[in-house]
């Protein structure tokens, strides 16, 4: 956390899921933007100066998904493509049961960045770009190496949330994985 990995180094992102019922990338890379100014930089005096340079991951919403249901299985894919070096042409992608609901690549979506997330849709969404694509690396040693199924919870903020709401949540924060597939192009959904 709050690092920026070297094109040499590394790259890395998780798709995790938001109480809304929504998924999110959450990617770091070397061209990663901060949170600190409006335009994702860390100049001191900017736009919506924060006062602090960080670099938490970059936010990536697809706009085209509906929450998930809690009470069935959901199918999840994700495309991840490296960019050839020096272009930026790396992509992200999402479908959920067999729909496409997000795509991240050269052209698509468009949107604008504000400090480090890509706004597709919601209230801060203004038609401004086209997305430029992922330089995730600046080094052909720089591959994929490991696929990792885990859950980011931070520590007491279900209890912290539910003093601040004043609720009690009726529902254990549990996630079950079945039928984990890595493969080299899309295999698609068996819905039942």
């Amino acid at each position: 956390a709050n690092t920026v990995p070297a094109g040499t180094a590394g790259f890395w992102f998780d798709l995790d899921a938001h109480d809304d019922g929504r998924f999110n990338f959450y990617t770091y890379w070397h061209k990663m933007r901060s949170g600190r100014c409006n335009d994702g930089s860390v100049t001191p005096g900017c736009a919506g100066d924060q006062g602090t340079s960080y670099h938490y991951g970059n936010s990536f919403k697809p706009a085209d998904q509906t929450p998930f249901s809690r009470d069935r299985w959901t199918c999840i894919e994700v495309k991840a493509k490296a960019n050839t070096v020096g272009q930026s042409n790396g992509e992200l992608a999402l479908w959920i049961d067999d729909q496409m609901v997000g795509e991240y690549r050269p052209g698509a979506p468009r949107g604008r960045w504000l400090r480090d997330s890509f706004l597709t849709w919601g209230p801060y969404f203004v038609d401004q770009q086209a997305f430029e694509g992922f330089d995730f690396r600046s080094s052909n040693d720089v591959m994929f190496k490991r696929v990792t199924l885990d859950a980011y919870y931070e520590r007491e903020s279900l209890a912290q949330r539910e003093r601040s709401l004043g609720i009690t949540f009726p529902e254990a924060q549990i996630i079950l994985y079945d039928d984990t597939v890595v493969a080299t192009e899309r295999v698609g959904c068996k819905i039942r």
